[in-house]
């Protein structure tokens, strides 16, 4: 994959699927010039925060679930490039992260590459394989966006619906807190196109069921990449309400349950969010 980086784990024997067993890395072993070059390019100033201090979050806590806004579709670029520069720098260097990506970076070799140059550490993985492998300890921290797909519509300036709450449970089941990550300062990082409704029907081809969002939104977001005057990025750790031993056995309720801490989470980012403008 043209990856000129340091191994450690060896995944040979990790729960993970064999299409995912990977080495995994430190962040002090990630390309940090790489990353540097990257936050320069990108961005005039960038301004990286945390509540409570990151060096003390990580001396507390083995592991932790960082639950990122999205934002524009190509803002992990920079937010994943100058978080990963801001734990290397405040006690995180040894660390391993480990991000949830979608799937289309398994389907389109190029998009896979410059993944591996940012976040090497990234793979589409069903919950089951997470949850053995992250409590096994092959990983420090579980980085995912669940706006998902979601980050092609609205105004940038929104924590968007969640497309999934399975990582409640996934922080439950691995005991693990989450880290919120919200960001400013790339909201122009796209173009919005409204889509009229003589043209819809063709956005069917289109993959990932995005043709409801078109119909529900009535547009999508092309991606642009400009360079930011001033990014800030604030970390803040969050205590889930929801426990392990109030979980139903109901599946239904179950999932009501994992959909009602989501919703407080998504309302934790946008408030958080809000304070940062």
């Amino acid at each position: 994959m043209g990856r000129n980086f340091g191994r450690i784990v060896s995944m040979s024997a990790s729960p993970l699927s064999p299409a995912h067993s990977r080495n995994l890395l430190t962040i002090g072993q990630l390309n940090i010039p790489f990353l540097r070059r990257i936050e320069s390019l990108f961005a005039e100033e960038v301004k990286v925060t945390s509540t409570p201090l990151i060096a003390d979050f990580f001396a507390e806590n083995p592991r932790s679930i960082v639950v990122c806004q999205h934002g524009r579709l190509m803002a992990w670029i920079l937010f994943g490039s100058s978080a990963a520069l801001y734990c290397h720098d405040n006690g995180g260097a040894d660390r391993i992260p480990f991000a949830v990506s979608h799937r289309v970076f398994d389907n389109f070799p190029p998009a896979r590459r410059l993944l591996d140059h940012i976040l090497p550490n990234a793979g589409s993985l069903g919950v089951e394989e997470l949850v053995s492998a992250f409590t096994a300890g092959y990983f420090s921290e579980l980085v995912l966006s669940p706006e998902g797909d979601n980050c092609n519509f609205g105004d940038g300036m929104t924590i968007t619906d969640f497309r999934s709450p399975r990582f409640i449970e996934l922080a439950i089941r691995a005991d693990a807190p989450l880290i919120l990550m919200t960001h400013t300062g790339t909201e122009n990082w796209g173009q919005r196109i409204n889509v009229p409704q003589r043209v819809r029907p063709l956005c069917k081809l289109l993959p990932y069921s995005l043709y409801d969002r078109i119909e529900e939104h009535g547009h999508i977001i092309f991606p642009l990449i400009r360079r930011a005057s001033q990014v800030k990025i604030h970390l803040q750790s969050y205590s889930l309400e929801l426990q392990r031993e109030e979980l139903s056995t109901d599946p239904a309720q179950r999932q009501e349950q994992l959909w009602q801490e989501a919703h407080r989470v998504r309302r934790a980012m946008q408030t958080q969010l809000d304070t940062m403008r």
